[in-house]
């Protein structure tokens, strides 16, 4: 008898420990505060003027590394905002790179700054010296470092037209393993083919507001994944075994005017031939996808980036408990007219990277109150 009350007990807890916690689409404790106040900006890396930010990443000293994508160089500021160093350039060899990819490109993981570009992985030692380059399959996409010789790897969207299934994997350089944990649905409509006197070429179309993607998160021996387009978020642990898994059962995607895609695909690709650049906005969907990033800070509270394609000069975000409660919204923002392009939280601090009309570029930084 007391077996079976112990095996019941041991069944109920686990559970409860895998439970889906369904939110409604009001937050729990309403609006929070962010109390964003500007603690510096800078539009200059020494001598230079900023290209343009792609990612930004913070290392454990407070040092903030910016990839800007327009010299492909990482500027280095300390934590005051004062200049220190540039590193990096364009080119093939060791230590330099040539892509500039969408989402996360520029990590600081322990004593390394990490930059990945397609087939393989840069590091630097923090001061910026090249210390090696790895190459890796080029069918990986890491998102997040769990150590320098182990990262998480899942494809945005589908590398080809017709991709049914692709893996979300931890991959283990030295012995180049990998462990699958989970296996998802990528969304290929927007990828065009065109072929131009046999030569075959595929196109994708993503817009971050819009195209469904798989969003990646690692924090403390947990990952946070989950496809744009549904308001979910699953948490597993590095061996793949869910943990629990958080939604918002209730929210309305955002339509999207077919005006609106034509001059987004507009934008991107000015190079392409009309007839592909059509088919590409026809592959987008008709409605925006629910969200846009997943950052988790130190404590384990999960906030999700809200999908707004119109909004440029704001971010709005979800705030999620550590047990995936919707507790709050908030909103970080910038100067009227200026577009965000990069966000990192660190601690009490929040980097924005914007660009005005012109094509300034700004880095600043803000003193925030995090979530509790």
């Amino acid at each position: 008898m007391r077996r079976s009350i112990t095996l019941c007990l041991t069944l109920c807890a686990s559970l409860l420990l895998t439970a889906d916690v369904e939110n409604t689409d009001t937050p729990a404790k309403g609006s929070w505060d962010f109390s964003q106040q500007t603690l510096w900006q800078t539009q200059r890396a020494g001598e230079d003027v900023i290209g343009g930010i792609q990612d930004i990443a913070v290392s454990g000293d407070g040092r903030i590394y910016v990839l800007d994508a327009g010299r492909f160089a990482i500027h280095v500021y300390r934590p005051d905002g004062s200049y220190r160093s540039t590193f990096g350039r364009r080119g093939e060899e060791t230590g330099e790179f040539c892509r500039v990819l969408m989402g996360r490109q520029l990590f600081v993981v322990e004593n390394r700054v990490v930059l990945v570009e397609p087939g393989r992985i840069h590091f630097f030692s923090l001061a910026g010296e090249s210390v090696r380059t790895v190459p890796i399959p080029a069918r990986l996409r890491p998102r997040a470092f769990v150590t320098t010789d182990v990262f998480l790897s899942a494809p945005e969207t589908g590398p080809e037209p017709g991709t049914t299934e692709v893996k979300l994997v931890l991959y283990r350089i030295p012995q180049d393993r990998e462990t699958v944990l989970t296996t998802y649905r990528p969304y290929v409509k927007s990828q065009v083919t065109h072929r131009d006197a046999g030569d075959r070429t595929t196109w994708p179309a993503v817009i971050g507001d819009i195209t469904p993607l798989m969003l990646v998160a690692y924090r403390r021996g947990k990952v946070f994944f989950g496809m744009s387009d549904r308001y979910r978020v699953q948490v597993v642990d590095l061996k793949g075994t869910t943990l629990f898994a958080f939604s918002v059962k209730d929210r309305v995607a955002q339509p999207i005017a077919a005006a609106f895609k034509s001059e987004l695909i507009r934008r991107i690709g000015v190079d392409r031939p009309r007839e592909t650049m059509e088919r590409m906005a026809a592959g987008l969907p008709e409605q925006a996808s629910f969200f846009s990033d997943i950052h988790v800070d130190r404590r384990g509270w999960v906030l999700l980036a809200v999908s707004e394609p119109a909004r440029l000069s704001s971010v709005v975000f979800d705030v999620f408990s550590p047990k995936g409660r919707f507790l709050y919204t908030g909103v970080l923002a910038v100067e009227e007219g200026r577009k965000i392009t990069a966000l990192e939280f660190w601690r009490d601090r929040a980097y924005i990277a914007c660009e005005g009309d012109g094509g300034d570029v700004t880095l600043n930084a803000y003193v925030i109150e995090s979530p509790r």
